[in-house]
């Protein structure tokens, strides 16, 4: 989307919001710099990963990314299997290849939390002012990929009940998320009043990957 500042402008989006789990004890952990190299490998992935699959980063910020996908010459559903498509991507590569990397330098392997949600119109436009503005998707939705981020357990993809509708995906992909309390499992549905969200299977979906193997149980590019 490219606009003028002061125009406005709706398009169907699915936003991605991805952050580094527990990224602020690494600077208590390591000496700055080595602390932001570490952080670095997962954003540059993820940006590797995000552009590949024809998403947008809109944001970098600190240790997390925001990200959109879909086009207006490209079907709303294939924009959506991106977004899902590169988020287990981007964990394969995370907990085989860069995971390795850091423990074979004496490092602990980082984890990702994403959250993932789709939004029919959201609405394109500057916000800021003048000399310091940024051209950024606004709505329900793209709000809500940020609040599934926040539910999602380490190295894990949390989806909007729009995702798994849109795709009609099968019960074997998806399920409630679990927690623990007074030593009884329950379920948490809910992202936010009845909005439904689920906790996305890509260990399953990368499965079916032509470029994936499966090796002791474990996810590896081939």
């Amino acid at each position: 989307v490219s606009l003028q500042r002061g125009k406005s402008q709706r398009a169907a989006i699915t936003s991605v919001f991805l952050d580094i789990k527990g990224s602020t004890q690494l600077f208590e952990k390591y000496d700055y710099e080595r602390a932001f190299l570490m952080q670095e490998a997962i954003i540059q992935s993820a940006i590797y990963i995000i552009q590949a699959f024809d998403g947008h980063v809109v944001r970098i910020q600190g240790d997390g990314i925001f990200a959109v996908f879909g086009r207006a010459d490209y079907s709303v559903e294939n924009g959506v299997l991106d977004s899902l498509n590169a988020a287990s991507t981007l964990l394969i590569i995370l907990e085989s290849y860069l995971s390795e990397k850091f423990q074979s330098n004496g490092l602990k392997p980082l984890r990702i939390r994403v959250g993932i949600d789709h939004d029919k119109q959201s609405l394109w436009k500057h916000n800021g002012i003048d000399g310091c503005n940024e051209l950024s998707p606004h709505g329900y939705h793209v709000s809500m990929a940020s609040k599934l981020q926040n539910k999602a357990n380490s190295n894990s993809i949390m989806i909007g009940e729009n995702v798994r509708a849109l795709l009609h995906l099968p019960s074997e992909l998806i399920s409630q998320k679990k927690y623990t309390e007074n030593g009884r499992e329950k379920y948490d549905p809910f992202v936010r009043g009845d909005y439904k969200m689920w906790e996305f299977d890509w260990n399953s979906h990368a499965s079916h990957f032509s470029w994936v193997t499966k090796a002791s149980g474990k996810l590896l590019p081939s």
